[in-house]
């Protein structure tokens, strides 16, 4: 696959990343909503077959799901702040950042 560098102004890149750490807090904060709720229904707040499927769904499909998309977000903010530590104290308006083409 063919390579290239786009220029993206270290404004956006930083207004991104305060973007992405917003969207990790809602999910942190629907992965803490899912297990309040998933402990109610294993106390038998909602009783029978559908409690224990709904249950057996939020602690073995969404909270599952919830926690990988919150490592994805953290990576990718990991990655952009090792960029911009790269830019600091420079005097450069844009970052060079990699991208493949498909």
């Amino acid at each position: 696959m063919p390579t290239d560098f786009k220029q993206i102004p270290f404004t956006e890149l930083t207004a991104y990343r305060n973007k992405l750490r917003a969207c990790a807090a809602d999910v942190e904060a629907t992965s803490t909503v899912v297990k309040r709720i998933s402990e109610q229904l294993s106390e038998e707040t909602l009783v029978g077959r559908a409690g224990s499927s709904m249950q057996e769904a939020l602690t073995g499909k969404l909270a599952p799901a919830l926690q990988r998309f919150y490592e994805k977000l953290m990576e990718e903010d990991s990655d952009i702040a090792a960029v911009i530590s790269g830019f600091v104290g420079t005097e450069q308006a844009t970052v060079k950042v990699l991208t493949t083409k498909s």
